[in-house]
């Protein structure tokens, strides 16, 4: 196949960013495009936490835990991840250990911005909060009646970064 240099093959996909059917089609076209199409397939997950069990921590979904230790194939490219938990009549909150966020950031070197929505988020237990990571955009967002100290949350998760350029706590009283 004729070359193009990566700058207009960028452009094109670029004009594909929101039809991931048609980028899956470039990544066929030769094997130069498949990391250059994957910037666009790869740059946002939403993840969202099952419900907890009676006791303990909840497992992490699987495409959670590949992104925490380092193995996804999404590590290099992700821009944006939102963990969440659906809304519930129950206060029964997702709950998140702050060294797994921690794990998550230092893994995915092109993360920009971090959504956590309704999800506690503890000190691990070795009481040794991972510090000094850096992120463009955080949003923490809460339901009250969800998570049961959001400012202990808020907290939590704020000992992990040492900047962060974009900040938004949201606490809705429900």
């Amino acid at each position: 196949m004729q070359f193009f240099p990566p700058e207009l093959v960028l452009n094109v996909l670029g004009h594909l960013r929101d039809d991931s059917e048609s980028l899956s089609s470039c990544t066929l076209v030769c094997q130069e495009w498949v990391p250059l199409a994957r910037q666009y397939l790869f740059a946002t997950l939403a993840a969202q936490l099952p419900p907890p069990p009676s006791e303990g921590l909840i497992r992490l979904p699987q495409s959670i835990a590949a992104l925490a230790s380092g193995v996804s194939a999404r590590c290099p490219y992700l821009k944006e991840l939102r963990i969440y938990t659906p809304i519930r009549k129950k206060a029964d909150p997702g709950v998140l250990q702050n060294s797994i966020i921690s794990h998550l950031i230092k893994n995915l070197p092109q993360l920009q911005s971090l959504r956590i929505q309704d999800i506690s988020i503890i000190p691990n237990e070795l009481n040794e909060a991972p510090s000094g990571l850096s992120i463009n955009s955080l949003e923490l967002s809460f339901v009250e009646r969800m998570v049961h100290h959001p400012v202990a949350s808020s907290i939590n998760a704020l000992k992990l970064f040492s900047n962060v350029k974009n900040l938004s706590v949201i606490i809705e009283h429900k």
